[in-house]
């Protein structure tokens, strides 16, 4: 009786070895998935807020309830 002779025992062993095999690829798959959702979340959001930057009503419009605002004119430089 050698020490391969029950075939379920190897087989199990055989499979334990293709794990540890296969979880490198699978963490690098999971990883590259994660990138690509995380760009397009970046790429999505940035582009809403541009389109919100762009579209964003005047100061003192009647879209943020008629609040004028005065713009006060620029210091005058210290002498010196």
């Amino acid at each position: 009786m050698g020490l391969f002779d029950n075939r379920r025992a190897e087989a199990a062993r055989s499979q334990g070895g293709n794990k540890k095999r296969l979880r490198g690829p699978k963490l690098v798959a999971a990883f590259c998935l994660a990138v690509l959702v995380g760009l397009g979340s970046y790429a999505a959001t940035y582009k809403t807020l541009t389109i919100i930057s762009a579209s964003a009503p005047a100061t003192g419009s009647v879209a943020n309830g008629g609040a004028t605002t005065t713009t006060l004119p620029a210091p005058a430089p210290l002498p010196g």
